[in-house]
């Protein structure tokens, strides 16, 4: 399975800052699956692109998705010095919302082990199935007495 070395946002629950560094991205084992819990963690794919990891402690890591050209013609011209470069071995640099970023060509990576979540959508419970339309219980019944009690 592929990966990639690439620069991860890290973001510590004791500080307002956001730190930088290089880590492989996290190897989803099933395209079906949108989280998983390990030993230390609960990592999660998301649908843009973005994989985060959050640890035990509260510390919690964002990979970015990887930019496109697309992404660089309509990056905003607004956003000063940003700068992309795209190389040849499938590699990106990039200096973008006022951050450095690096993608590196694929690499080889075994994929995460631990156990399948399912995270409702709403309140980000927890389940080892998957919810109904992505929600726990408890959402769908609040939506559903909210539609009929203001008529969404």
């Amino acid at each position: 399975m592929a990966s990639m070395l690439q620069t991860v946002d890290v973001q510590f629950p004791n500080s307002s800052l956001v730190f930088n560094t290089l880590e492989l991205v996290p190897v989803n084992p099933n395209p079906y699956t949108c989280a998983i819990k390990t030993d230390h963690s609960v990592i999660s794919w998301h649908d843009d692109g973005t994989v985060t990891e959050k640890m035990a402690d509260g510390t919690l890591k964002v990979w970015f998705a990887k930019p496109t050209l697309a992404d660089a013609i309509h990056s905003n011209p607004m956003e000063k010095g940003s700068y992309f470069k795209f190389n040849s071995d499938g590699s990106v640099e990039a200096y973008w919302y006022s951050t450095c970023y690096y993608w590196s060509a694929p690499k080889d990576a075994p994929p995460v082990q631990g156990t399948p979540v399912y995270q409702c959508s709403e309140c980000t419970a927890e389940s080892p199935t998957p919810f109904n339309k992505d929600m726990c219980d408890a959402c769908m019944d609040a939506i559903y007495r909210d539609y009929y009690r203001y008529g969404y």
